[in-house]
């Protein structure tokens, strides 16, 4: 019976929807699209950035009964139809100018096209931002070696879009690099009253060939403008001894610089000044340092000779505001022994001083940050060495950066003993990161492997095979300061201490640039990005 009433009520309504034969006119209504980017992205210069949105209409031509205007503001979107908003044109283009020197320079920008329709009395709102991006930031550097000539090169991200420069040194300062390629490193957060009164902060990296002169501190956003070079930069003490076509890293955190050149250890504040490291009288017989990490706020070593771990907290911060004077006693620091405290992993039985024999350190990484949350959260950090044994065995040595300069914390807090995966030698190349916890990666031939130490025996995995073959020559993590930084940068909203970049060398001479996105897990996720822009690659980073 319900059902019969349902079906009869149904009837109704189509009879009436039926019946309803009423004379209806309409009005047909011009109608408006516009096809505007949401956002732009553009590299810092004297620019011009001209938008040119596509306008069509259902029913006319032209834009007779169409009236334009943009507003602009600094702030956000919300504020674009404030008060303090600009209109920079009422046409139905805009054009909006960048001067890198203006004293107020903005580099995000908010605009809304408003098209008002006279005729039909409706208002259209678009709106897009523009992002200015500083030259080579968030970018990688790749030093190499291309048809002759030493090149510095870059990938950079310009409104998610990637921007490959071959030579981008060049490209910005007309100039070419004529030294043999040795290495790239990072200057972070460098405060320096170097070369005025009152302190500056500025980003800057470094540039090294075997050319002491062209070899230096440069500032990329700057048009690689140059701070100083490493002829003039070593105290004059030191400069006959180092060898500068020796050096195999260079690189400032926190206030200091670390350079190492020959197993010798050369530092000071700022970067800029360079002096020979003291030794630690309890040090004993000579030292030779083979590996090397930049950990927190300090530094960790493997002496190859003598056999020991070391380290060095690079804190003074003591100079002339004048390039030209140099104070040994107020920069030079010491390299010392890992802390022997009861509170150390096997304490009394495993010595970080005395590597049992049969062991060769052939990787010194950055570890995770154990305790982001905590007091001095950039200096708890992890630092991950692996060292080949006998017998097929391998071990890591891991120490904590805030335990090696703090009694409150432990120094030397984890020895494990792996199985060592097959094929891995002296010269296989490892990369790690704050990101992950117990995870080491590593490369052969043409595959990167994500080796998880903490589980028992250790379990390597492949997360990567290079699809052309080749042979992987160096891994490099991007770094920023802490494990929790998601940095917004150009290339999009993105982990960099879980983003990855493989050199791998081809058979024809030159090779590629891969930039892995990893999950937290530590295996790939998302796209694989591949350049072929470069020749024969020497060292990456990034700023």
């Amino acid at each position: 019976m319900k059902n019969t009433v349902y079906f009869l009520m149904i009837l109704m309504l189509l009879s009436a929807c039926y019946d309803d034969k009423g004379n209806y006119d309409y009005t047909a209504v011009n109608e408006l699209s516009v096809q505007l980017p949401s956002s732009y992205g553009l590299r810092l210069g004297d620019t011009t950035l001209v938008i040119r949105p596509v306008i069509s209409q259902s029913m006319r031509d032209g834009y007779k009964h169409l009236r334009f205007y943009w507003q602009h503001s600094t702030v956000n979107f919300a504020s674009v139809t404030a008060k303090e908003a600009d209109t920079l044109s009422f046409a139905d283009t805009v054009a909006l100018r960048i001067n890198p020197d203006d004293k107020n320079l903005k580099y995000e920008h908010y605009l809304r096209l408003n098209v008002y329709d006279e005729e039909n009395d409706i208002l259209y709102p678009y709106q897009t931002k523009v992002s200015i991006v500083k030259p080579f930031n968030g970018a990688w550097m790749v030093l190499h070696k291309q048809q002759g000539e030493t090149r510095l090169g870059a990938v950079e991200y310009i409104d998610g879009t990637p921007l490959v420069t071959p030579d981008a040194y060049n490209e910005m300062t007309g100039k070419k690099l004529h030294g043999e390629p040795l290495c790239l490193g990072c200057h972070e957060g460098m405060v320096t009253s170097y070369w005025r009164a009152g302190n500056y902060v500025y980003n800057g990296f470094s540039i090294v060939t075997d050319d002491p002169d062209e070899a230096g501190i440069y500032t990329q956003w700057k048009k690689f403008e140059k701070n100083d070079s490493l002829s003039r930069m070593v105290a004059p003490a030191y400069r006959e001894m180092i060898n500068y076509q020796g050096i195999t890293q260079y690189e400032t955190f926190s206030s200091a610089s670390v350079c190492l050149s020959d197993g010798v250890l050369y530092q000071g504040g700022n970067g800029l000044k360079l002096y020979k490291a003291l030794v630690n009288s309890n040090v004993k017989g000579e030292v030779y340092l083979s590996q090397a990490a930049s950990v927190g706020f300090i530094s960790v070593y493997y002496d190859k000779i003598g056999r020991r771990f070391l380290n060095y907290y690079y804190y003074n911060n003591v100079h002339s505001i004048d390039p030209l004077i140099f104070n040994e006693s107020g920069n030079q620091e010491t390299l010392n022994p890992i802390p022997a405290r009861p509170t150390n992993v096997q304490y009394g039985v495993i010595d970080p001083n005395a590597i049992p024999e049969g062991q060769e350190v052939i990787y010194i990484g950055h570890g995770y940050q154990y305790g982001p949350t905590m007091t001095g959260a950039g200096n708890r950090m992890y630092c991950y060495a692996y060292a080949l044994g006998e017998h097929n065995k391998s071990y890591i040595w891991e120490f904590r950066s805030y335990g090696i300069i703090s009694s409150s914390d432990v120094a030397f807090s984890g020895y494990y003993e792996i199985d060592t995966p097959a094929g891995i030698d002296e010269n296989t190349c490892f990369a790690s990161s704050m990101a992950y916890n117990g995870i080491l990666f590593y490369a052969l031939g043409n595959k990167v492997y994500r080796l998880d130490f903490t589980t028992s025996g250790g379990v390597a995995s492949v997360v990567y095979a290079h699809p052309d073959g080749g042979n992987i020559s160096k891994m490099k993590f991007a770094k920023s300061g802490t494990v929790n930084s998601k940095l917004d940068y150009p290339g999009g909203t993105w982990h960099p201490n879980r983003t990855l970049a493989v050199v791998v060398d081809k058979n024809d001479g030159n090779s590629d640039l891969v930039v892995l996105k990893l999950s937290v897990s530590g295996k790939v996720d998302g796209d694989v990005q591949s350049y072929s822009d470069f020749g024969k690659i020497k060292d990456i980073v990034f700023l």
